[in-house]
């Protein structure tokens, strides 16, 4: 076995004992939720863009199956859609006029998009408003269920392609944690997460988010990525 697959099952191994010594219940508990929520409305305080021309919210399901193992539920957009088409991301979309909140709009999107109905959703709260460079602010709202099942939801073809559960387990391992570099027009440049445990690898906002839950969410001892400080890029 050569050095680096020694290096990879040693931290497979590791984080393999620090996940039997998570308790699930502890994890969704009330304390953890306010604990959680108050982390993550300070990290998503994010602002890359200006100009707001709308307003969206997502849904951050985090699922709780009859085994009590833990996932977190992500949807590949249809190539039928005229942005972001064949990408990784949470259920959610533009507010509408009659949407009277973040909460409402990510839970009517939700349903519309993979058909998980209001009931099985346990609110816990929101995050900040994350501006993005493309001119749609973001609030995720964050949101449990339990005893999920894939039989719960349904795709709408329009709008989803798969409806697509990923283990805790996957999405906190090292080996499949990367980061990329952007630089907007104006020269502004930062650095995103990048992650290549599921079907298909996803980054951008949904990566970000997804990394600021599971920092807020876990004990540092479960959740040690962090994403790294690049040099400026110079063409």
């Amino acid at each position: 076995m050569n050095t680096s697959r020694i290096v990879i099952h040693r931290a497979f191994k590791i984080l393999r004992r620090n996940l039997s010594t998570l308790n699930i219940e502890q994890l969704l508990s009330e304390e953890n939720k306010v604990k959680t929520l108050e982390s993550f409305k300070k990290l998503t305080k994010v602002k890359y863009g200006e100009k707001i021309k709308r307003h969206a919210a997502i849904l951050i399901p985090i699922c709780v199956s009859n085994k009590n193992e833990l996932s977190i539920l992500y949807t590949l957009r249809s190539t039928k859609l005229r942005t972001h088409k064949g990408q990784i991301s949470f259920p959610g979309g533009h507010m509408q006029d009659d949407d009277g909140h973040e909460i409402e709009c990510a839970l009517r999107e939700t349903r519309e998009e993979i058909g998980l109905k209001p009931e099985f959703i346990k609110v816990w709260g929101t995050g900040s408003q994350i501006t993005p460079t493309f001119g749609i602010s973001i609030v995720p709202v964050i949101a449990e269920i339990r005893n999920f099942d894939l039989s719960m939801v349904e795709k709408n073809p329009e709008e989803v392609d798969e409806i697509i559960p990923i283990p805790l387990e996957r999405l906190i391992d090292p080996n499949f944690f990367h980061h990329t570099q952007f630089r907007t027009p104006k020269g502004q440049q930062y650095v995103l997460p990048v992650y290549t445990g599921g079907k298909k690898k996803f980054w951008g906002m949904t990566a970000l988010v997804t990394h600021f839950l599971l920092l807020s969410m876990l004990p540092k001892d479960v959740y040690k990525i962090r994403i790294p400080v690049v040099a400026p890029y110079t063409p």
